[in-house]
């Protein structure tokens, strides 16, 4: 059996260019990395990971993935989600690869626009070239995208538990109202866990009344995007 064993989009902290950003799920709730892990990333909000827009443009975005094999005669395969993670070869040591990065196809944060997407990821291998590729394994996982890095009153640095300042749907940090606080009124519905609490503005307190306005106009976001092909503009997509 080969399997995924765990999955990290944000692999580095310090950065923002190639991978996810540092986020938290609420005010209590810290984004631990590796966001998806193996029996205990199920559903698609197990596996969080938010992206800017700004910060990635003409850069190549990776993913670091840890595979698992419990087949002794298996030392070397190619690995890959069709059309959307680029193949590259993975050796297994003892049965583990440990974090391999690859490159992703066409990600959601490409398309150069906000929204949210649920991405099935459906991984297959080979044990050559030029041999047919096996389904093996599916990861779910949650993607938000937003136009530039969220700036101050949040903060991406530290990067732990403590810092109350990460980005985040419930942060106990109230965005100051003038010219930044529309992206951060973004963030803030990105971040958000359902469509009630998207199209509610008394569910966004800290956005000023304006903001909420045109979010509930769905003049900035429509609802969270679905689709077979991880096609932009649908509510649940598939890698």
């Amino acid at each position: 059996m080969i399997a995924i064993e765990a999955i990290k989009f944000n692999h580095n902290h310090n950065s923002a260019a190639r991978d996810a950003l540092n986020i938290r799920k609420n005010a209590t709730q810290f984004v631990h990395v590796p966001e998806w892990r193996r029996f205990i990333s199920v559903n698609p909000e197990d596996s969080p990971a938010a992206y800017a827009v700004g910060p990635t443009q003409g850069h190549t975005i990776t993913i670091e993935v840890a595979l698992l094999s419990d087949d002794p005669g298996i030392a070397f395969i190619e690995v890959r989600v069709e059309n959307h993670v680029k193949a590259r070869p993975v050796n297994f040591i003892n049965g583990r690869s440990g974090f391999v990065t690859f490159e992703l196809v066409n990600p959601p944060v490409s398309h150069g626009r906000v929204g949210i997407w649920d991405l099935d990821c459906h991984w297959e291998y080979r044990l050559a070239p030029h041999h047919p590729w096996h389904h093996f394994d599916t990861t779910r996982h949650r993607i938000y995208v937003v136009l530039e890095v969220p700036e101050e009153p949040w903060q991406q640095t530290p990067y732990n538990s403590g810092n109350q300042r990460l980005p985040g749907p419930t942060s106990s940090t109230t965005p100051a109202a003038g010219p930044k606080a529309l992206p951060l009124a973004i963030w803030l519905l990105l971040l958000s866990h359902s469509t009630s609490t998207l199209w509610d503005p008394r569910s966004l307190p800290m956005i000023a009344p304006v903001e909420a306005a045109l979010i509930t106009a769905g003049e900035i976001l429509t609802a969270p995007h679905s689709s077979t092909a991880c096609a932009e503009g649908s509510a649940t997509a598939s890698m």
